[in-house]
């Protein structure tokens, strides 16, 4: 709800399965992607990212977020990650993704 008060359109999910039926569904292409690093059943946001990027390609960009500071080494020479720890700065949070969502490449 945050996100939606800022004017982004936003899509939910809880897991990678349900993240693939929604990407299936939906008709429209996500601008950035923002996962937590530890999911349920063992699912991470890197899986996450790489299912959105499959489906959108590699200039999909993500931000990554972990209480975890190691976490941080999973994404070196991953492209278009952002990783923030916890906890989240909520206006940091906003500024990332209304910058990354500026910046996205035109698509070819």
């Amino acid at each position: 709800m945050l996100f939606e008060l800022e004017g982004f359109e936003c899509m939910s999910a809880t897991s990678l399965g349900t993240l693939e039926t929604l990407l299936s569904t939906k008709s429209f292409v996500p601008d950035v992607l923002i996962s937590d690093f530890h999911l349920r059943r063992g699912e991470t946001g890197l899986q996450i990212i790489d299912a959105a990027r499959r489906q959108y390609g590699d200039g999909l960009p993500a931000i990554l977020v972990s209480g975890d500071t190691t976490n941080r080494n999973m994404i070196q020479g991953r492209e278009n990650i952002t990783f923030l720890t916890k906890p989240v700065d909520v206006e940091q949070l906003i500024l990332i993704a209304s910058a990354l969502v500026t910046t996205k490449p035109a698509a070819a």
